[in-house]
């Protein structure tokens, strides 16, 4: 996945209400992906039309997912698609895992 459209999907996520989103650039430091996007969804029914709207964009630009792990009921929801891996939390689950600190060492990309 390109940075351009990884640029283009937070973009669309920002427009679609997503919360303190963050894209990070972690090949450097990592074999598991070149792209984190870390997002918050304030409800259920948000983080269910955010996955649908990923795997809508997705789809459109040709790109399989690998795997998904949670549902839009849990409180965090991994949508893996190999380059990139998108992470859609409930507020209190971001702050219990804290990706943004884990990763504190990662590219920032401004979008």
């Amino acid at each position: 996945m390109t940075r351009e459209l990884v640029i283009e999907l937070a973009r669309l996520l920002d427009q679609k209400m997503a919360k303190d989103i963050s894209v990070l650039y972690i090949e450097k430091l990592t074999t598991i992906a070149s792209y984190f996007i870390i997002l918050t969804a304030q409800s259920d029914r948000q983080m269910g039309a955010l996955k649908d709207t990923i795997e809508e964009f997705m789809f459109k630009n040709g790109i399989e997912e690998k795997n998904t792990e949670g549902n839009a009921h849990s409180s965090w929801l991994l949508l893996d698609y190999g380059d990139a891996a998108i992470h859609i939390f409930t507020n209190e689950s971001r702050e219990f895992y804290d990706l943004d600190h884990i990763w504190k060492d990662a590219e920032k990309i401004d979008f």
